[in-house]
């Protein structure tokens, strides 16, 4: 059942609603993170002329963005949201990544703090292009537009997030160096890239079943 509350948000809410979001994915995202676990030890262990093969990097240019929309979907779908067309929109979603990841880029280079700003204020728009039918650019402003007034409360949630992610980053770092000690062989594990994006994805998710129009409307109605 989707959130209907509306209003202020508080770094609390969104925190346990997007650990919750996760939570209820988890079969999905295992097998998400185990796929991509498959595939980094086959290329440790494949002969090298054949290694490219199971390359986690192949993977990741390959089906990534794929990997990531059906999760998103998957997520959007349980809360009762789904796209009206019931097309996949993975061009688009890609175009928004990469037009989300350059401003992003630049405004590292200017300062941090606008950087989590722009992520806060954009951290819906992956909902809007999955469940909503549009465009990077129209999905951005709808973000934009939705999160206006609780920045601070998403900042915050964001910045903890990336902070839960290096935490998790770690962990991975020793499973790896464990795994290396059993398999005899040196390891070249890309599932710490991962942590962020699927711990960003709760977010994503939480927030748009909290504050998208049509959630406003639907609440409005029962008000």
């Amino acid at each position: 059942m989707a959130f209907l509350e509306t209003g202020k948000l508080s770094i609390g809410e969104l925190m346990t609603a997007s650990f919750a979001e996760l939570t209820a994915s988890r079969r999905e995202i295992a097998a998400y993170l185990g796929v991509f676990l498959l595939v980094d030890i086959a290329g440790a262990l494949l002969p090298a002329p054949l290694a490219w093969l199971g390359s986690g990097w192949l993977l990741v240019f390959g089906g990534y963005f794929i990997a990531q929309y059906l999760l998103y979907r998957t997520m959007l779908r349980r809360a009762g949201h789904a796209g009206a067309d019931n097309r996949l929109h993975i061009v688009r979603f890609v175009a928004m990544a990469f037009v989300i990841g350059l401003a992003l880029a630049f405004a590292i280079n200017l300062f941090l703090i606008p950087a989590i700003v722009l992520a806060a204020r954009w951290i819906a728009a992956p909902c809007y292009v999955v469940a909503a039918d549009k465009g990077p650019i129209a999905a951005m402003g709808e973000s934009w537009s939705v999160t206006s007034g609780n920045t601070l409360p998403l900042s915050l949630a964001f910045s903890v997030l990336v902070l839960v992610s290096f935490a998790l980053v770690v962990a991975f770092g020793l499973v790896e160096g464990a795994l290396e000690a059993i398999l005899g062989t040196q390891l070249e594990l890309n599932l710490a890239m991962h942590v962020l994006p699927l711990l960003l994805m709760g977010l994503s998710v939480a927030s748009y079943r909290r504050l998208n129009h049509e959630g406003t409307e639907l609440a409005a109605v029962f008000a």
